[in-house]
């Protein structure tokens, strides 16, 4: 969802201001990394299609989509003491961001469509979990 979203944004560039680099923090620093997100709002899904609705800066007045939301965040983090990072924050969303709104991955309201069912129970069929330190299945 987009508030998710938001927090991983504000998240990821924070670990990056901080330069902290500790072994389950040291992806977010990979120039690379990307955060890929699924629009959970079919109707809102057909606007970022449309229009890139979530992270297009014309919509940052509006509550509920991403940039709004991680604007808000950056400067409360700022009013309580910690770092200005809206700016990065901004050019991380325009760099490294990427909102899924296609109709084959959106389904109904917070639900599955045919295809991410399909995905989720093959999951749940065969999927594995792995520690990142030890390389054992979990």
């Amino acid at each position: 969802s987009g508030c998710t979203i938001s927090g991983l944004i504000v998240g990821t560039v924070l670990v990056r201001h901080l330069g902290l680099n500790t072994p389950t923090a040291c992806c977010l620093s990979d120039p690379d990394f990307r955060i890929v997100g699924c629009n959970v709002h079919d109707q809102i899904s057909f606007l970022d299609r449309s229009f890139n609705f979530h992270v297009n800066p014309i919509f940052g007045f509006m509550p509920l989509t991403i940039t709004h939301t991680v604007k808000a965040a950056c400067r409360a983090l700022k009013q309580l003491g910690g770092p200005d990072i809206e700016s990065e924050a901004m050019e991380f969303i325009k760099t490294s961001v990427e909102i899924r709104s296609d109709a084959t991955v959106v389904g109904k309201y917070g639900g599955h469509s045919e295809l991410t069912r399909a995905a989720a129970n093959l999951y749940d069929a065969r999927g594995v979990m792995t520690d990142y330190v030890t390389g054992q299945e979990t």
